[in-house]
C-alpha cells in the first residue's frame, strides 16, 4: 500500500508519525460519526486514539493547531 511505498522511499510512515506525535503529547482523536459511517467500532481503534464528537474535538483544540489525516 501507499504507506509501504512511503517508508520504502525513506520517509516516515503513519506508524512512525503516530508514535512521534504521541511522544510529543499530541491528543489523537477519531470522529465518532465517521467511525459509525465506516462501521468501525471505537474499541478497535489503536491504543491512544479516542473516539470523539465534533463539540468535544473543538473544545480540545481550543486555540491549538489541527492536523487531519
Amino acid at each position: 500500500g501507499r504507506d509501504v511505498d512511503v517508508r520504502h522511499a525513506g520517509v516516515a510512515g503513519l506508524d512512525e508519525l503516530r508514535a512521534a506525535a504521541q511522544e510529543l503529547g499530541v491528543r489523537l482523536m477519531a470522529c465518532d460519526s465517521g467511525l459509525r459511517m465506516a462501521a468501525v467500532a471505537p474499541g478497535s481503534l489503536l491504543p491512544g486514539v479516542e473516539a470523539s464528537g465534533i463539540p468535544a474535538f473543538l473544545s480540545a483544540v481550543g486555540a491549538g493547531q489541527i492536523v487531519s489525516l
